[in-house]
């Protein structure tokens, strides 16, 4: 149990960078567009 909630910690972060970077492009390519 305590090594899963380990893996899910260090997963997270990863999750939110990902994330936040498809956002961003998402952001780039409407103002090119916009």
């Amino acid at each position: 149990m305590f090594s899963y909630s380990n893996k899910m910690l260090g997963y997270a972060p990863y999750l939110y960078l990902s994330n936040n970077i498809k956002f961003s492009k998402r952001i780039k390519s409407n103002e090119k567009s916009g």
